[in-house]
């Protein structure tokens, strides 16, 4: 079931598109609608308004002239912008910003992440998440700061759990990043021993830069998940791959094709220095059995 946020995204898209191949102006697809040129916008970019239901989506594929094919897309589409997904209790929580990011986290078939300096969020344990919420937001009371972290464990869990049925999850990071560990020995042996197991996970693959391969392009680019989606039966309406860039106090978003390019192309070059999946989990475990010394 595609998510609320992005079934808007999809819509939109496929609304302007048919708008633009029918020739038909905004202002005039406006008029006939009785709606502003501003609320067409809005649901054109896929933002939340009170127009996005059947009867009009209904009225506009008319007005456009689609095809059976594309209004039936569309009028499902439509239907989707309706179904809650599972953060809806927590809507305090979770600011537009991140409600589109957790839209495309349910619907990407493949996501890579890499963090050159942090474990990534998808791979964390409740108990070094704990540590870094510490350090990040001190002056929340306990309380919140509990909720936020069940929050981040639910998000995540339910990104794992899809795999392998329905999304390819990549996880890449430096050895820097396990062997710098907050959190005391406890949280260090089952952070771990967490990657370890998640790597076995079928469909999760685990792999570690070693402190060895020198400069590469994971230094440059520093934090990002890229997300791809599935095809969608109609080629127009397929959502095109994102960039997400975590910063400390804000999100940021990229969907241009150049740079989509740029990041896919880090991501083949920082697999290629990356050691692979089964040398990446001997070195967990010998991190882990203090084989190399401590970090």
């Amino acid at each position: 079931m595609t998510s609320s946020v992005v079934s808007r995204r999809m819509l939109g898209r496929g609304l302007k598109q048919l708008r633009e191949a029918s020739e038909v102006s905004a202002a005039t697809a406006a008029e006939a609608m009785e709606i502003s040129p501003q609320t067409l916008w809005r649901m054109e970019i896929g933002q939340k308004t009170r127009i996005v239901k059947r009867v009009y989506v209904m009225a506009l594929c008319h007005l456009y002239g689609a095809s059976h094919e594309m209004t039936a897309a569309l009028l499902t589409l439509a239907q989707g912008v309706k179904n809650p997904r599972w953060w809806y209790d927590c809507k305090d929580l979770v600011s537009d910003e991140i409600e589109l990011l957790l839209g495309w986290e349910d619907h990407a078939q493949r996501v890579t992440t890499f963090h050159p300096d942090l474990i990534p969020p998808m791979a964390q344990t409740p108990g070094y998440r704990r540590a870094l919420a510490r350090a990040e937001s001190s002056d929340l009371p306990r309380d919140e700061v509990d909720r936020m972290l069940e929050f981040l464990d639910h998000r995540h869990e339910h990104l794992l759990d899809r795999a392998p049925d329905t999304v390819d999850v990549r996880v890449i990071l430096r050895e820097t990043a396990v062997r710098d560990l907050p959190g005391g020995p406890q949280v260090r042996r089952d952070q771990l021993a967490h990657l370890v197991t998640l790597g076995e996970q079928p469909g999760v693959s685990i792999r570690i830069v070693p402190q060895h391969a020198g400069i590469h392009p994971g230094l440059l680019v520093g934090a990002f998940d890229l997300l791809e989606f599935p095809e969608h039966p109609i080629p127009e309406l397929t959502e095109p791959p994102v960039v997400h860039l975590p910063r400390l106090t804000s999100t940021h978003y990229l969907d241009h094709h150049t740079d989509i390019t740029t990041y896919r192309t880090a991501v083949n070059e920082i697999h290629h220095v990356a050691l692979d999946e089964d040398a990446s989990a001997k070195l967990l475990l010998d991190i882990a059995a203090d084989k190399h010394g401590h970090s």
